[in-house]
């Protein structure tokens, strides 16, 4: 039975040059003499911090979290490219990995031999060798090149050999590692087709920042912040775990501009993401403002101003863009003409039912326009829409409905009778 536990695994890396070789002087004395050296003033960074999970033949997991929340550590851990500090790990069955593709290969070597290497390493039988090396050559697609020096390759015929030995050979534990991309779109496709062909066969371990892949490819998953596992379920609950708590909350917030219905004589603070520049309050054309954002899937804005030194037959523009933190406008709700003949104030709601936004923190601006001029450009809140754990794409959903015709066959062929 093919199966992976892990217990309580921890590792640390020395900070600086000094401290490294202070713990290598400990980890000699230890692992070859038996020794216990102490170090005491060799400073740590905790990499891992006590990870445990078990996982059985014909599951897929996904290990999620941000840069530097110990992912690749892990799966080096698991590779045996790297020993734990303390802990229990048990392997039973081979591990392969998708980490770096085309690592390791023989540049002076063609590809051929390269993958008869890799075969021989894991003890293939010289009967199975010519068939494996055929699969190698077919997957890979390098036609006459397969028989060429590695370095006469380039970086994408590497990789592709690479995801070919790998999936080819016999390893029963698989781990990728942002390696799901493999060249064009037809060959990257076919990867994917390969990996899902595999699954119930092998154990997968997949680290990808692209949550969709993740819930196409595993059933569960664990979720990594600073080393610690802080979340493990199935994959659904643990990409909404981490797409809510750990993306979303984890934002720096920007530094509200002070508003709200008082006099303008405070200084404008200076915005913290730079697609929300320019901010701006004309205190000659502004006597108070305030706005209110309410969270939730409808989009709520409370707003009102207050103007003086008002030309009477300037239009007034009233807009309220929504932004990623790509700095990407969402989309704007303009009112081109917000006030009516003389008046000097307005108040009211912008109200959208259902803005369609996918889950993530967008950043809500209002600005007032006199004619062309800008004379009140402030960021006013926050819009977090939370994560279900459903795949989603592109930038936002619409309302939509399918409508499908219970007498088609799968491939969306009528059938005769």
């Amino acid at each position: 039975m093919i199966r992976l536990d892990l217990s309580e695994v921890k590792k640390q890396y020395a900070i600086n040059s000094a401290d490294k070789r202070k713990k290598l002087r400990k980890d000699i004395f230890s692992n070859l003499f038996g020794i216990a050296k102490s170090e005491h003033d060799v400073q740590y960074r905790s990499a891992i911090n006590g990870v445990s999970f078990t996982v059985s033949q014909g599951e897929s997991m996904a290990i999620i979290g941000k840069n530097g929340a110990g992912k690749s550590t892990l799966l080096k851990i698991i590779a045996g490219n790297i020993a734990a500090d303390s802990g229990s790990l048990l392997i039973e069955g081979k591990v392969g990995g998708l980490i770096e593709l085309g690592a390791g290969l023989d540049k002076m070597r063609t590809g051929r031999e390269n993958a008869r290497e890799r075969a021989t390493l894991l003890n293939v039988s010289d009967e199975d060798l010519a068939d494996f090396i055929d699969q190698i050559d077919d997957f890979s697609e390098l036609g006459e090149q397969f028989d060429d020096p590695i370095n006469t390759y380039s970086s994408g015929m590497k990789a592709r050999l690479g995801f070919a030995i790998s999936v080819s050979l016999p390893f029963d534990i698989m781990i990728c590692d942002e390696a799901l991309s493999v060249g064009d779109a037809n060959f990257s496709a076919k990867c994917l087709a390969k990996i899902n062909e595999l699954k119930s066969e092998r154990i997968f371990l997949f680290v990808s920042h692209s949550m969709p892949t993740v819930q196409r490819f595993c059933n569960r998953a664990i979720v990594l912040d600073k080393g610690e596992m802080v979340y493990s379920g199935d994959v659904s609950s643990a990409v909404a775990f981490y797409e809510n708590e750990i993306l979303n909350l984890a934002v720096a917030k920007i530094e509200k501009a002070p508003h709200g219905e008082r006099g303008l004589a405070v200084g404008v603070p200076k915005a913290k993401y730079s697609f929300l520049e320019p901010i701006i309050i004309n205190s000659d054309k502004i006597e108070s403002w305030s706005a209110q954002v309410e969270n939730g899937e409808s989009l709520d804005v409370s707003w009102k101003f207050s103007l003086k030194n008002r030309s009477p037959d300037h239009v007034f523009r009233l807009g309220f863009p929504i932004f990623s933190l790509k700095g990407e406008m969402m989309f704007s709700c303009t009112n081109e003409n917000i006030l009516d003949g003389n008046v000097d104030r307005a108040s009211g709601r912008l109200l959208i039912p259902q803005h369609g936004l996918n889950p993530g923190l967008y950043q809500v601006v209002m600005a007032l326009h006199e004619g062309m001029e800008p004379i009140l450009r402030q960021h006013i809140g926050e819009l977090k829409v939370d994560s279900c754990g459903n795949p989603y794409f592109g930038l936002y959903h619409v309302e939509h409905s399918w409508l499908v015709d219970a007498s088609a066959n799968k491939c969306g062929v009528r059938r005769e009778n």
